[in-house]
């Protein structure tokens, strides 16, 4: 499993019907983080949490799981954010390998993907499976906790 901590922005569109969001990445923004072995549902989102607790992350609401990603939604005005480094601050090549955050654009309309960002964000692997990419992570994303499992407030 995975753990996808990400960061919708909360203002306007970059354009019509186009949504920003960050992913903190880690071996220098190009791969989901993995989570230990043997963590499944009501651990695997414990685990989630306590993560971002051990990096001073503060949450925008519970973390929850869709097929192998536990998704932690971030709060974008948290200001440990500062503490990480951006996609752009990282050198692909730079060690030690550092966990980033790297933003993408997605179309959020029902019309269809009209410039093909969609189209190449289903092309930038960041997992060992090929349906671990950018347009599958944030398709999960997107559509959020509804029909998956969420954890109860304590």
């Amino acid at each position: 499993m995975y753990i996808v901590p990400f960061i919708k922005e909360a203002q306007e569109p970059v354009g019509p019907k186009i949504s920003k969001y960050w992913l903190l990445l880690e071996r220098n923004g190009t791969h989901l983080i993995e989570m230990e072995k043997g963590k499944e549902g009501q651990a695997a989102i414990e685990a989630a949490a306590e993560y971002m607790n051990i990096n001073d992350v503060q949450l925008h609401g519970q973390p929850w799981i869709s097929g192998p990603y536990v998704f932690v939604e971030v709060c974008a005005k948290d200001k440990e954010l500062a503490n990480f480094y951006s996609w752009k601050e990282v050198a692909p090549s730079s060690h030690p390998l550092k966990e980033v955050w790297r933003m993408f654009l997605f179309v959020c309309d029902k019309d269809g993907d009209y410039l093909g960002l969609n189209t190449l964000l289903g092309n930038i692997m960041i997992g060992e499976s090929k349906s671990d990419t950018v347009l599958s992570v944030l398709t999960a994303a997107i559509q959020g906790p509804s029909s998956c499992t969420r954890r109860e407030s304590p």
